[in-house]
């Protein structure tokens, strides 16, 4: 799998069970392989009607985070615009 962001990437297997509707996460990866060989091993023992989902989720830090939130920041001082809180 490529990452054109260069970011760190985790993935999360899930279970929905057909029978409550609940989702359970079967596990977390840092290797997708690593997620697809959980997956296959899964399904050759799976019930009727039960769903797997792989999902692949960017890490990012504080760093990252602070900077995106600074840029926002920055962007609604320059284009004048207000955001208004809900209930305030």
């Amino acid at each position: 799998m490529t990452n054109p962001n260069n970011s760190i990437q985790m993935w999360t297997l899930t279970r929905l069970c057909p029978y409550h509707y609940e989702r359970t996460v079967l596990g977390v990866f840092i290797d997708a392989e690593a997620a697809l060989y959980r997956l296959k091993r899964l399904t050759d023992m799976a019930a009727d009607g039960e769903e797997f989902t792989l999902e692949c989720h960017d890490v990012k830090t504080i760093t990252e985070e602070r900077v995106a939130f600074e840029e926002y920041e920055s962007s609604k001082k320059s284009d004048g615009s207000k955001v208004v809180e809900i209930g305030a």
